[in-house]
């Protein structure tokens, strides 16, 4: 591995080999051969002139890494009178990091990174991307990208899928104060995981997928203060999930399906809160899942509106509603002006709830209070929970710590399924105090699978008490050193 520095002190004549002989210019950079492994660093502080365009490739594990030394701020790399800042074309094993791209004149076509004819193996971390014509990050037919950490703010969209790319993550980030989306996934793009990213105050949507996009999951993604929807789903392409994503104070809708959507769309464990139109618009596509999911004070006063279709092919239940005043779930042209309307008319939500959720903050912190009606109130659809059901909501609130645990454990059986190993049953009672000084109770069957492999059957009690213990501290909150 190779290390070569660009500062603008430099001269384009030195080896790069040090800083004290570091190149100067893109030009250079763009101009010379690297080998898988090698690291390009731009000094922080410095401001570079012209496009980043590397076109020599690393390999699978090796990198060829373009990123920052120094301190200060991030290097900038500004494409004044370029088609953008950082062209990748058919790059393959790469690592862009720490840095800061623009158009800063806002000349030219104007992308900020474009990765584009089958880009494989890109990772794009902690770069800020700022007042860009075009998109601020564009992948288009490209596999493999990982963009970590990433902002873009001031672009046409922040950051775009295009072109069928696929298998991509994007994981935290913000973006921002963009012409039109936050992220946008589109024209067939599919297979893109999106995790713990923001997008808020942009002009439309927060987040938008269109254009026959597909298969694309959504997890602890915030969106909020964009001029249209917080989600929004567009034309045809199936098979989109959202998990523990708040959508609040968004102009439009918290969720939009438009009608002509495609099917199977999963939104669970959502909250959706103080939306301009309604919280949630499911008007298009069939074979949706809905549940463990709140809706609060929207402006049309509509918290559901569902299509005859959806209505009649959803699974839905396990969520809270609540509007001070006029109420509604609006299913195609009927309007049902109360939950208990809507469960008696259909059968539907037997388990859902009427009821403020209490949140922290109206408007800023949609985490539960422990007061809320929504604490334990949920479904278990797999994903691990505290205390004895999942809370409905974006968040799963932190329960009160306890002390003064008393355990029973009584009833050992050997289920006598023994592959790959014995199964064990036993009752549990348990008895704490909550921190509140109020006493907590709970009991069940439990079993202990495979964990079990290979502890000596004379210790096997021992080692299911200490694992009791352990899970119910962990599910009940309690403080081991009270």
């Amino acid at each position: 591995m190779t290390e070569y520095f660009v500062a603008n002190s430099g001269d384009d004549s030195n080896n790069g080999q040090s800083e004290e002989n570091a190149w100067k210019t893109l030009a250079k950079v763009n101009g010379s051969s690297f080998n898988p492994g090698d690291n390009i660093l731009f000094k922080r502080g410095d401001t570079f002139m012209g496009r980043l365009r590397p076109t020599i490739n690393g390999e699978l594990g090796e990198h060829i890494v373009f990123g920052a030394y120094g301190s200060g701020n991030k290097p900038i790399i500004n494409g004044v009178g370029q088609s953008d800042s950082l062209l990748v074309s058919g790059g393959l094993h790469m690592t862009f990091q720490d840095l800061n791209l623009q158009l800063a004149d806002g000349i030219g076509a104007g992308y900020g990174i474009r990765l584009t004819n089958a880009c494989d193996d890109i990772y794009l971390a902690r770069l800020d991307v700022v007042n860009t014509l075009r998109e601020g990050i564009f992948i288009n037919q490209s596999s493999n990208v990982v963009a970590e950490d990433c902002t873009a703010t001031g672009c046409f969209v922040g950051l775009q899928f295009w072109g069928a790319s696929h298998h991509c993550r994007v994981v935290g980030g913000s973006y921002y104060l963009n012409d039109e989306e936050g992220l946008d996934i589109e024209d067939g793009s599919h297979d893109i995981e999106v995790i713990g990213t923001t997008c808020h105050s942009n002009t439309k949507s927060g987040f938008d997928v269109d254009h026959a996009a597909r298969d694309c999951v959504y997890r602890r993604c915030p969106a909020y203060s964009n001029g249209d929807n917080g989600f929004s789903i567009c034309n045809d392409g199936d098979g989109f999930r959202y998990e523990n994503c708040p959508s609040h104070s968004n102009g439009g809708n918290g969720w939009e399906l438009q009608p002509g959507t495609g099917n199977n769309v999963v939104i669970v464990h959502c909250t959706s809160a103080n939306n301009g139109s309604r919280n949630y618009r499911l008007d298009g596509g069939a074979n949706h899942v809905f549940k463990n999911n709140i809706g609060k004070q929207a402006g049309w006063g509509s918290q559901l509106r569902m299509s005859a279709i959806v209505a009649s092919t959803i699974t839905i239940d396990y969520n809270c509603y609540y509007q001070a005043s006029s109420a509604k779930n609006m299913i195609d042209t009927s309007e049902y002006s109360t939950l208990e309307d809507w469960q008696v008319a259909t059968g539907q939500e037997i388990h859902s709830l009427f009821a403020d959720p209490i949140f922290v903050d109206e408007f800023t912190d949609l985490h539960l209070q422990l007061t809320s009606p929504c604490v334990d109130a949920g479904v278990d659809i797999g994903q691990s929970f505290e205390g004895l059901a999942p809370d409905i909501g974006a968040y799963e609130v932190a329960k009160m710590p306890g002390k003064n645990v008393n355990i029973w454990i009584t009833n050992w059986t050997n289920t006598g399924l023994t592959t790959p190993v014995p199964r064990w049953t036993a009752d549990i009672a348990i008895e704490w105090t909550k921190g509140d000084g109020t006493p907590g109770t709970h009991s069940g069957t439990y079993t202990f699978p495979n964990v079990l492999a290979g502890v000596p059957l004379s210790r096997i009690r021992q080692y299911m008490e200490e694992i009791i213990l352990r899970e119910v501290r962990i599910q009940l909150g309690i403080d081991e050193e009270k």
